[in-house]
C-alpha cells in the first residue's frame, strides 16, 4: 500500500538520494527541480566523492541506504601534490582517497543522470522547471545558500594524458585555495578553487593553465569557454524549519578545507528520508554522522590558512578526519 506523497525541492545528489530512500520505504515521491535538467550547474566536469573521513567506504555507506553506485566512477588511491614553488610530493593511501565522478546532464552515466534514472525507476516523479519555497516541501535540497565561501572556475577538455590527480597549493594561482587537474579516460578537468580574490578568477585560471601545461607537457585548447560555480559552508544550529528538513548545500553541509561535499550531501538526504516522520531524529542523526566532519574541516581550514600546506601537513589533516 502506497503511503503519503513526500515532496522534495532540488534534484541534485542530496534531493535525489532522499527520493530514492523514500521510494524504497514505499512513499510516493515528487521532486521539484527549477532547472530543465538534472545537474544543470555542471559541465561534464570531474568531481569527487571523498572517502577518507570515515573507516566506512563511501560507496558501501550509500548502499546501506539503498542508493546503488550505478554512475561512472574511478577510484584514486594516489595523487601528485605541488606546493607554491611547484615542488612535487606523491600522496598515496591503502584505500581510495576519493571516487571521481562526472557531473551534469551531458554524459549518460554522470552522477546526476544515474541518480535521476535510479529514482525514476522506483516511481519518483521529477517536475522540471518548478521552483518552490522551502516551506512548501518536506525536504529542501535547493543548493548553496548564503554568502559564497569559495568560487570555482574551470575548463573541461579532451587530452592525451594518462589518468592523474594533481593538486597545486599556490597562493598566486588560488588564494587560500588550490588548483586541481584530474584526468580520466582521456578527459580532463582543470580548475581553480578560490577563497579570496574572486574578481581575479579569470586571470588565476589562465595562470593555472600555463603551469599545468608546463608540468604535464600538454596543450589546453585556447578556444575553450570557462565554467564557474560557488560553494558555501556553515554549521547550522538546526536543519529543521517547521516541517521542512534542510539537506546538502542548502543546510551548509560542505567540506571547509577542500570542498568535497557530495558525500555529505547524499548522506544528509538519506538521513532526512530515513527519519521523515520524526524531524528530531533527523537532527540527532546528522549531528552524530556529519557534525564531527564539519567541525574537523573547519579546524583544518583555519590551520591550512595559518601555516600553509606541505605533504606532512596534508597527511596530518587527512588523519584528523
Amino acid at each position: 500500500m502506497t503511503r503519503e506523497t513526500i515532496e522534495i525541492a532540488g534534484a541534485g545528489p542530496a534531493g535525489l538520494s532522499a527520493a530514492i530512500v523514500l521510494a524504497r520505504q514505499g512513499h510516493a515521491v515528487r521532486v521539484f527541480e527549477r532547472g530543465p535538467v538534472v545537474g544543470g550547474r555542471f559541465n561534464d566536469d570531474f568531481q569527487g566523492i571523498e572517502n577518507w573521513s570515515t573507516e566506512a567506504d563511501a560507496l558501501a555507506e550509500l548502499r546501506s541506504f539503498g542508493i546503488e553506485p550505478t554512475w561512472w566512477q574511478r577510484q584514486f588511491k594516489s595523487g601528485e601534490l605541488f606546493d607554491g614553488a611547484l615542488r612535487r610530493a606523491d600522496v598515496r593511501a591503502h584505500r581510495p582517497l576519493f571516487y571521481c565522478v562526472r557531473r551534469g546532464a551531458a554524459h549518460p552515466d554522470s552522477l546526476d543522470n544515474a541518480l535521476r534514472w535510479q529514482a525514476e525507476s522506483l516511481g519518483v516523479a521529477i517536475c522540471f522547471g518548478r521552483k518552490v519555497e522551502p516551506s512548501a516541501v518536506r525536504i529542501f535540497a535547493g543548493g548553496p545558500s548564503g554568502r559564497p565561501m569559495a568560487l570555482v572556475r574551470g575548463l573541461t577538455f579532451p587530452v592525451n594524458q594518462p589518468d592523474v590527480v594533481c593538486m597545486i597549493l599556490c597562493e598566486r594561482l588560488a588564494p587560500k585555495g588550490y588548483v586541481y587537474f584530474l584526468v580520466a579516460e582521456g578527459q580532463a578537468t582543470l580548475a581553480t578553487v578560490l577563497l579570496d580574490g574572486f574578481r581575479e578568477s579569470g586571470v588565476r585560471l589562465q595562470a593555472a593553465v600555463e603551469v599545468v601545461e608546463r608540468l604535464y607537457g600538454i596543450r589546453v585548447p585556447a578556444e575553450l569557454r570557462a565554467w564557474g560555480g560557488y560553494a558555501g559552508f556553515s554549521i547550522p544550529d538546526s536543519c529543521v524549519s517547521g516541517q521542512t528538513c534542510l539537506v546538502g548545500e542548502a543546510a551548509g553541509f560542505q567540506d571547509a578545507l577542500f570542498g568535497f561535499g557530495i558525500r555529505s550531501a547524499m548522506i544528509s538526504g538519506a538521513l532526512a528520508a530515513t527519519f521523515i516522520d520524526d524531524s528530531r531524529r533527523y537532527e540527532q542523526a546528522w549531528r552524530r554522522r556529519l557534525l564531527p566532519h564539519l567541525n574537523a574541516s573547519q579546524i583544518n581550514r583555519a590551520l591550512y590558512e595559518r601555516v600553509g600546506c606541505s605533504r606532512q601537513l596534508l597527511f596530518a589533516l587527512l588523519r584528523r578526519w
